[in-house]
């Protein structure tokens, strides 16, 4: 124990000096304190200052035992109208009291803090209290010989304020709470159960008697009062302190104030000495014990602290170290032996996706990236008729459903039929009539037929050429849209598995605690790997480039797409082209299919066969066209995205030499900004390296109270 002995015999009043029982703590704990406040913020981590608050009844002294903590004058001997918060600071240059505006008094009109002394803070604060209310006037009180602390002073307790004073214990679970009352007999005390209320395990409680002077007088022998502090001790954890304090009359000066404390302690002592106390109750007893059991829990709250500041500063420099080795291997990855390697690992993943997709695969994501019919059209166009009029049909199945791939391909191929489907001949004007029969008259039927034929065949090409355009322009769309969504799934594979590797690398959840830090800290500093495998999960994910890095070599992939696309659209357009009849076939196979059973043959019924003909060779046309032309652009078109791909890929991909690989990947000006980010991570390591150590030193000092 460093406090001064209590056996005045030994150390008389006229020769105790008041600092010893406000000793300042030694400058190295509290330049170590601040090291580790100042790494805090540089590593964006908040260690907020302990709070303690105060709470009794009125007239309990409550006020007092703050001022015993701070060692003069601020607030006692009058009521405590509104909570009192005082921020103390740690300020290495010198002490300093500052009253913050208060912006609940329409009289102070000040925007500034207001400084003063320790012997004008009781009459500044005097003014600042002389009306109720919860809204706390705040004061700073720089010191260099104490850490961050903030001291609440509360209202005293009673039946109108009490829900709201005690509102302010509840809002904080960490505060510390210290009970304040007058000492007296152990059925009377009311504060115990008060705080078994706000605080069940009376973990953060400590409780305050004061006026002990005045209570000791009410025992004659040292049976009574030992047993009193017993059952004090036993009712409050042992977390009990009796205090003879300042009454109405205190010293305005710091020493006077400070020494007036010090005499009434050796006073206390003195009459429980008399009365034979157990002097194992000794370290309870006395303004100086209480306020080191005080300065003791905020040092520990501060300890508890200190790991997550260490923390911090290991996944940080481990995150550098991870970046650099990542840029390292990168770096040696810039050969054209392996990234040509890495491309192809590209272009086979790229083409797994792109496969899958076109399959109906639901990794994609369709309510994310599919399209709905409506989002189809506004890209490509809707469906005209040979007058330009938009083609209006019933609902087709799934086309507000958003869809992507094959799935989408074949709801534009049901709609492709549905529109074809509804295409009717017009009816034939005589003119259409005369210019299909050309000189010759219509006096047999074979001359009926062939003006049929000609008309059907003209308005087939007119009406379904069309649609047959906007459907490979439409399933060009479709399939243009699959490289898109297959990055986006190869973007995902790769962020998971850097994910991996981080998880690998700190092991299970519960390893990654703000107080299991040291845990896997090695020798040097360095965060240990959780596993073996750890290594080679690192190794395998930094030796693959990511391809997305290289722009070029992307959009190169993508193109190549596109013109594969785009040939395989053309291929199969003109195959499904080939179904569109001369009027030569036409006529030839309905004269040896149709039905050319024509009853009477004179002039004045002319348009009506000739319009009933063609009638039927439209409709018998359309269905063989709209057939054939689904069937050809699923199998000329969907399917060589599955077929062909692999193969035209893997040819365009040999075709690079060295030099366009170079000019892909921007070899040079790419390893330059790897060796630039080389240089700037190691500097940062060795930050990092020289903060660990600086904060390892402080939190050492902090931790050692000399």
């Amino acid at each position: 124990n460093d406090w001064p002995s209590m056996d005045a015999s030994k150390n008389p009043i006229k020769q105790t000096m008041s600092e010893d029982y406000y000793p300042d703590y030694p400058e190295t704990t509290l330049a170590a304190y601040r090291t580790v406040m100042q790494l805090a913020r540089e590593m964006n981590t908040v260690l907020a200052a302990p709070e303690v608050l105060f709470l009794g009844p009125e007239g309990s002294g409550k006020s007092m035992v703050v001022e015993s903590f701070l060692g003069h004058k601020v607030a006692a001997g009058i009521p405590t109208q509104r909570p009192i918060k005082i921020h103390v600071k740690n300020n290495v240059e010198k002490t300093k009291i500052s009253v913050l505006p208060d912006k609940t008094n329409e009289d102070d009109i000040t925007e500034v803090p207001e400084v003063v002394s320790e012997k004008l803070l009781f009459p500044a604060i005097t003014k600042r209290n002389d009306w109720p209310s919860m809204d706390a006037l705040e004061i700073v009180y720089d010191t260099p010989g104490l850490w961050d602390i903030s001291l609440i002073d509360t209202p005293g307790l009673t039946d109108v304020n009490e829900d709201d004073v005690l509102e302010l214990a509840k809002s904080q679970s960490k505060r510390l709470l210290v009970f304040v009352e007058r000492a007296s007999g152990w059925d009377n005390l009311k504060m115990i159960q008060l705080a078994k209320k706000l605080d069940p395990k009376l973990s953060r409680s400590v409780f305050v008697y004061t006026h002990i002077d005045e209570y000791v007088e009410t025992f004659t022998e040292s049976r009574q009062l030992n047993q009193y502090l017993s059952q004090i001790a036993m009712g409050t954890n042992d977390k009990a302190f009796f205090l003879r304090l300042h009454h109405e009359e205190r010293p305005d000066g710091v020493d006077d104030y400070r020494n007036g404390l010090v005499q009434y302690q050796h006073e206390i002592l003195e009459k429980l000495e008399n009365l034979r106390f157990d002097r194992r109750r000794e370290s309870r007893v006395g303004f100086h014990h209480w306020r080191r059991y005080i300065l003791d829990k905020t040092w520990s709250i501060y300890l508890q602290g200190i790991p997550q500041i260490e923390h911090k500063i290991l996944i940080m420099k481990q995150n550098s170290q991870n970046d650099l080795q990542k840029i390292d291997s990168q770096i040696e990855n810039m050969s054209h032996f392996r990234l040509r390697a890495s491309a192809l690992d590209y272009v086979m993943m790229f083409l797994q996706s792109v496969e899958k997709l076109v399959e109906g695969s639901l990794e994609g994501h369709p309510a994310q990236n599919g399209q709905t019919t409506d989002e189809e059209k506004s890209a490509v166009g809707d469906w005209f008729d040979s007058s330009g009029n938009v083609i209006h049909i019933e609902e087709v199945s799934g086309q507000n459903q958003r869809s992507y791939g094959g799935q989408q391909f074949s709801r534009l191929l049901l709609e492709f039929k549905a529109v074809c489907e509804s295409i009717v001949l017009k009816e034939v004007a005589m003119e259409s009539i005369a210019s299909a029969t050309g000189p010759h008259k219509l006096n047999n039927v074979s001359k009926y037929v062939w003006t049929a034929s000609d008309i059907a065949r003209q308005s087939l090409q007119k009406t379904l050429k069309p649609l047959v355009d906007l459907l490979f322009k439409r399933a060009e769309n479709i399939i243009k849209q699959i490289p898109n969504i297959a990055q986006k799934l190869l973007n995902a594979q790769h962020k998971k598995r850097q994910q991996q590797a981080v998880n690998d690398n700190f092991g299970k959840r519960g390893n990654d605690s703000i107080y299991g830090a040291r845990s896997f800290v090695s020798s040097t500093g360095n965060l240990l790997p959780t596993n073996q495998k750890y290594s080679q999960q690192v190794e395998s994910d930094t030796s693959s480039i990511n391809i997305g890095d290289f722009p070029y070599f992307s959009f190169k992939i993508r193109e190549q797409f596109s013109d594969l696309i785009q040939n395989v659209s053309e291929s199969a357009k003109e195959k499904c082209m080939d179904e569109f009849y001369s009027t030569d076939l036409v006529y030839w196979e309905q004269c040896r299919f149709g039905d050319n059973n024509l009853a009477q043959l004179n002039s004045e019924e002319a348009k009506e066969l000739v319009q009933q003909l063609a009638d039927d060779i439209f409709e018998t046309s359309k269905k063989r066209i709209i057939r054939n032309v689904l069937l050809k652009c699923h199998d000329n078109f969907l399917v060589p995205m599955k077929a062909e791909l692999w193969g035209e890929f893997k040819h365009q991909f040999s075709m690079i030499d060295d030099d366009e690989l170079e000019e892909l990947f921007e070899i040079k000006l790419t390893t330059q900004k790897l060796v630039d980010q080389q240089t700037s991570l190691k500097k940062v390591l060795e930050t990092f390296d020289a903060k660990h150590n600086a904060f390892k030193e402080a939190s050492d000092g902090f931790a050692n109270i000399a």
